[in-house]
């Protein structure tokens, strides 16, 4: 009965809930890569009210995106997030763009949509991560190192501990001349 009057349906309206909603900042773009539309989130990380940014090309605001002859639909800023670091006054944040051409229902370009995700703190996780992971791996070497220090000094007792029993036998047979010699070895090996 309802399924004839699209007033009843429920699509519109979740659509916009879910834009204005989404955390990710969401720009709408002509074809011409001039701002059509924008969500909450968009400006809040622009910095600016979507009427204040209406109609001005997306290079203006985001000089470190590509530039509209990059926009083609084989373009590599299609195949993969871009990664741009935004200074914005405050605090400089990291964002992946990602975009997606829009075409009408024949095929034809009518804009682009820009995502903007913060990966701030992804980055900061992976940096402190690495930071630690070399922490360790200069930890594990000293350890490494010391370990054989340990192992060469406990050799070289050992050595000096036989040679001194060699010696102390030399002298207790009255060999005092091979004992002197065995001695020099030992002072040599020192």
């Amino acid at each position: 009965l309802f399924r004839s009057f699209r007033i009843f349906d429920p699509m519109p309206l979740a659509r916009q809930a879910a834009t204005q909603q989404l955390r990710d900042g969401m720009l709408v773009l002509d074809p011409q890569q001039r701002v059509v539309s924008m969500n909450p989130a968009a400006e809040r990380i622009l910095g600016a009210p979507v009427k204040q940014v209406q109609g001005k090309p997306i290079a203006d605001l985001l000089p470190n995106l590509p530039q509209p002859g990059s926009f083609e639909p084989d373009s590599p800023v299609f195949q993969n997030p871009l990664e741009v670091i935004l200074d914005l006054g405050t605090e400089t944040r990291c964002y992946e763009f990602e975009f997606s051409p829009l075409n009408d229902f024949r095929g034809l370009s009518v804009g682009y949509l820009l995502l903007l995700h913060d990966v701030t703190e992804q980055r900061r996780s992976q940096k402190q991560i690495l930071e630690q992971q070399r922490a360790l791996a200069t930890l594990n070497e000293r350890e490494r190192l010391a370990h054989e220090l340990h192992d060469e000094l406990a050799q070289d007792l050992a050595l000096i501990n036989l040679q001194a029993q060699l010696v102390s036998g030399l002298l207790e047979a009255g060999q005092a001349e091979q004992a002197q010699a065995q001695l020099q070895v030992l002072a040599e090996a020192a």
